[in-house]
């Protein structure tokens, strides 16, 4: 079982250096081409996003409210058990396979499905750092 959860740290770290390093410019332009897409989305295709909108910043918000339940505190000597952080690894993995099948399954809204789906993965990286601090009490 080991081996398993460190090929997921492992992958974990790179998904995080690679966004890391293209962050900067990969998130503010996602964002700004995504939000012209959007104004160039039909009316009649603009109405079947409701799913899409909400349902990738849904994942990120269940991450926050995952590390705030289980946040321990670094001078205390409570620890979590390891199950709590397998929701925090396997939330950008369900976030990028969402993102295909939205990008495969939105006619009319391929590109801006995934545009909003990498601005959306940049957050969720970011904040899944910051749930798993919380979980483990170690702060970097």
């Amino acid at each position: 079982m080991d081996s398993v959860e460190t090929l997921i740290g492992q992958t974990m770290g790179t998904l995080i250096q690679i966004l890391y390093r293209f962050g900067l410019i990969l998130f503010p332009g996602a964002v700004v081409v995504a939000l012209l897409m959007f104004q160039r989305v039909s009316e009649d295709v603009r109405s079947k996003l409701g799913v899409l909108l909400l349902f990738f910043p849904g994942i990120w918000l269940f991450v926050v409210v995952w590390g705030v339940l289980f946040a321990v505190n670094p001078r205390g000597t409570t620890v979590n058990p390891a199950w709590v952080s397998a929701p925090i690894f396997v939330a950008p993995w369900l976030l990028l396979l969402s993102a295909v099948v939205f990008s495969i399954v939105q006619r009319g809204a391929r590109l801006f499905a995934l545009l909003y789906s990498v601005a959306n993965l940049y957050v969720l990286v970011a904040l899944s750092l910051f749930a798993g601090m919380a979980i483990s009490g170690t702060w970097l």
